[in-house]
């Protein structure tokens, strides 16, 4: 799954969670074309990595409006239907399509969890894009009440307590369907106690997600 742990990654989701999100109203919905650019970019960006070892460079003029407005994303990368990466971002600090560039490469190469992908994998690679809105606070009287406010296989979810904060993509429901155990496994990924937290603060975000069978 597409968690973070407690390092920059998770740095980044507490900033993006505590700071007000400039961000403008995005489009109601990515086109097909935009999918399916943003898949094709995807893999062109893991092919350059393996053959080049570096980062595809990108200008955003080149592309339609929609993928030049600021959103975040993230990117997860699967190899013979195994995940082999994934990172991305809570806060929209880019243009969508240098979102899903930079984290394309990030997933495919420097996701510790996973071995780099090499150039012999890139015809089993499978791509998977999440583009996130803006996270809205979530107003609860103690843990119970935010289990009832949960909406299983919509909300993405973000934690913070005491300066650890995790997160959990809206696709994390289908391993994890019941509030309590999506609630707790992100309590754990965020080094958090199973136990009630009275200082527990939490965000939602809706995502909309996207596969290469889906272009």
């Amino acid at each position: 799954t597409c968690a973070t742990t407690e390092t920059r990654r998770a740095r980044e989701i507490k900033s993006s969670a505590m700071e007000p999100m400039p961000v403008p109203n995005p489009s109601e919905s990515l086109t097909r074309e935009d999918r399916r650019t943003l898949l094709q970019r995807a893999h062109r960006v893991v092919a350059h990595g393996c053959e080049f070892s570096t980062s595809l460079t990108i200008a955003p003029s080149e592309f339609d409006p929609a993928l030049r407005e600021r959103r975040a994303a993230f990117v997860s990368h699967y190899v013979d239907e195994k995940l082999r990466g994934c990172t991305g971002e809570i806060r929209a600090r880019r243009s969508l399509v240098e979102a899903v560039t930079y984290h394309a490469h990030s997933a495919a190469f420097l996701d510790g969890r996973f071995p780099p992908i090499q150039q012999r994998e890139l015809a089993r690679l499978k791509v998977t894009v999440c583009v996130l809105e803006p996270p809205e606070p979530i107003t609860f009287s103690d843990e119970q009440d935010l289990l009832t406010q949960l909406r299983p296989n919509i909300d993405g979810l973000i934690i913070e307590s005491g300066g650890r904060s995790a997160t959990f993509l809206p696709q994390v429901w289908a391993s994890l369907p019941s509030p309590q155990n999506f609630l707790g496994h992100l309590k754990r990924k965020a080094g958090l106690a199973q136990s009630h937290i009275p200082d527990l603060q939490a965000w939602r975000y809706l995502a909309e997600e996207f596969h290469d069978r889906d272009a």
